[in-house]
């Protein structure tokens, strides 16, 4: 019973992350540029590092999805009911996270490098995505999967940064070679 429910658990994380957004294509229109931008902030620009201007950056990245996210909720056919009201509300966090970034990162604070780097903005919106486009239930198994499962995220993605070598745009960066 425990491993059926561990293993449902599981599932339910990889299939939000690998295989939601082909179930409903509409997924690809948020998280094909959110990938992307990963994708080249991660190997390009904060493999060394984050630095406060490019967390204030990333921050838009949230903004953006939270606006499209709730642009989706209010369209989707559906009436004032528990689900819609906490994809309301999940909106309003995942735009709040966004906004704490940006304060955080105009006083500059030292949390801003954590919170505002790529890799945890992307996982924010390709965990939720799913769940405002219908495709995953907002459910004990998803919470705890994306719960239990960020850690995993985040070091596999840590470990494959440590372990391949630099882009040359990067090496230029820590060679300081003049910018143009």
């Amino acid at each position: 019973m425990v491993f059926n429910f561990i293993f449902e658990v599981i599932g339910t994380w990889f299939f939000t992350i690998f295989a939601a957004p082909f179930v409903n294509l509409e997924l690809l229109w948020i998280l094909i540029p959110v990938y992307a931008s990963w994708f080249f902030a991660e190997f390009f620009q904060e493999k060394t590092g984050t630095s406060l201007g490019n967390a204030i950056s990333n921050a838009v990245v949230v903004l953006w999805a939270s606006v499209d996210f709730l642009r989706t909720t209010v369209h989707a056919p559906a009436s004032a009911t528990a689900g819609f009201i906490a994809k309301i509300v999940l909106c309003g966090l995942i735009f709040a996270y966004g906004i704490l970034i940006i304060i955080q990162g105009v006083k500059t604070a030292p949390i801003t490098r954590y919170i505002g780097r790529v890799r945890e903005v992307t996982y924010v919106v390709a965990i939720f995505a799913p769940v405002i486009y219908n495709v995953v239930d907002f459910d004990l198994k998803f919470f705890l999967g994306a719960v239990l499962f960020a850690p995993v995220y985040y070091f596999t993605i840590e470990l494959f940064c440590r372990y391949t070598p630099n882009p040359r745009a990067i090496v230029a960066d820590m060679q300081g070679e003049p910018h143009l």
